[in-house]
């Protein structure tokens, strides 16, 4: 039986204004970032001002969807807990063992929790997958952008 679904609204308009403020957060705190800027103009300033422009409009584009509230035909998608809680668990999981077990593992870790809310059943494939993702995402970051991220064996990759 199908009915019409609210969508938007005042969950997304509010949801639209926190991303927006938190995009500006983090927007006022890009600027008051050092500016020394590399011999090829890409400074420290580059990634947060991405993330906060990502932030901005993202906050701007739910807000307005909030305020054109609508009508769909039709049931709506029902949430999925389990996923959600394998996300959440992956993320929490990743924030606690980042600085013990290292980038790698922990990252690991996050990207094995989003493949089980999807639900696949490939398990050891999915994690290799995810070594792997976690892996060259390391090296990409640590090498090729020259950040310090924690290992679990010094001086190592991994």
């Amino acid at each position: 039986m199908e009915s019409d679904v609210h969508v938007g609204g005042r969950g997304f308009m509010a949801l639209g204004l926190a991303t927006l403020v938190l995009g500006l957060v983090v927007a006022v705190g890009t600027a008051n970032l050092p500016g020394a800027a590399s011999y090829a103009g890409v400074g420290v300033r580059l990634f947060p001002a991405i993330a906060a422009a990502g932030l901005i409009g993202s906050g701007l584009w739910l807000a307005v969807q909030g305020w054109q509230i609508r009508h769909v035909h039709g049931s709506g998608e029902r949430s999925d807990p389990v996923a959600f809680a394998a996300i959440i668990g992956g993320l929490v999981a990743h924030m606690v063992l980042l600085e013990t077990a290292g980038f790698v593992i922990a990252s690991t870790v996050l990207f094995f929790a989003v493949t089980l809310a999807f639900r696949d059943q490939r398990w050891l494939l999915n994690l290799a997958i995810a070594f792997a993702v976690a892996l060259v995402t390391r090296v990409v970051l640590g090498y090729g952008l020259g950040l310090a991220l924690p290992t679990l064996l010094p001086g190592g990759v991994i």
